[in-house]
């Protein structure tokens, strides 16, 4: 698999942000990324706290908040690779990494959800202040997660789209037992609880 198209498929599940609290716990979305003039659609299940994104170039990115750890599985060749979450930059979250203010702007609705709409300004490595809207659900006036993100200049969108609510198939967030771990070519599929 090309390095490349690795690295943007794991820093797109990075991006997704690990929906810790989802739109009534359980949905199904496209996630679409969009940067200029070019956008990436994918197909996003949340099941609580579960994530799994299937990317275009046929990779599945499967993430759990309460097990710490995310899995890209590749299913043309039958492997997984475990990847710590913590060591990703986290940028799809209600509290965005560096962020140094952030200011209510406007309460809107998108794909017939009502949200709560940020500007949030962040601290980018290189010491340089960002700024970006967040659109946010909220639930009995507390945020619980945010559908989109994007630059205040325009330069980026990430968003779902397409919203089906409703529960998920539990095998979906699981690595299938026949996998073997790329780190480890021997080593089985971890064992999910």
């Amino acid at each position: 698999m090309n390095k490349r198209v690795m690295m943007l498929a794991v820093g797109l599940v990075a991006l997704l942000g690990i929906c810790q609290a989802a739109l009534a716990q359980q949905f199904s979305a496209d996630f679409v990324t969009t940067v200029g003039d070019r956008s990436l659609s994918m197909k996003a299940n949340v099941d609580h706290s579960n994530v799994r994104i299937d990317t275009a170039n046929g990779a599945i990115l499967i993430s759990g908040v309460m097990a710490n750890v995310n899995y890209m599985i590749v299913p043309a060749t039958k492997q997984f690779k475990a990847i710590d979450r913590n060591k990703l930059p986290l940028l799809l979250v209600y509290q965005l990494k560096g962020e140094t203010s952030r200011e209510h702007v406007a309460a809107e609705t998108i794909e017939g959800i009502e949200t709560r709409k940020y500007k949030v300004t962040v601290k980018t490595p290189d010491g340089k202040d960002q700024e970006v809207y967040q659109w946010v659900v909220y639930n009995s006036d507390k945020d619980i997660n945010p559908i989109k993100l994007a630059a205040v200049d325009g330069s980026f969108v990430m968003e779902y789209k397409n919203i089906k609510v409703g529960p998920q198939p539990k095998e979906l967030f699981d690595v299938p037992s026949d996998y073997q771990d790329m780190a480890a070519p021997s080593a089985p599929a971890p064992e999910r609880k």
